[in-house]
């Protein structure tokens, strides 16, 4: 019996650059509905940012979101 794609992905950790839109966006969604921890990169903060506050309406409990911004090579943990 195979098992689900969304229990292979629980609990798991996924570092996904250029996430702030498009397919990177589509995933870091996918993923998170699947259980996933997310880390999440990308180079317009801003957009990064908003990404966060949408996946975050997804997740039941967020404890802490680290996001980084490769265009200026920051990292926010928030």
């Amino acid at each position: 019996m195979a098992s689900s794609p969304s229990l292979a992905l629980s609990g798991k950790v996924i570092i996904i650059t250029g996430a702030s839109s498009g397919i990177g966006a589509a995933v870091a969604s996918a993923a998170v509905e699947a259980g996933a921890n997310i880390v999440l990169a990308a180079r317009r903060l801003e957009r990064l940012e908003q990404e966060k506050t949408s996946l975050e309406s997804k997740i039941a409990s967020c404890t802490s979101t680290l996001f980084c911004n490769t265009h200026h090579l920051q990292i926010h943990l928030f």
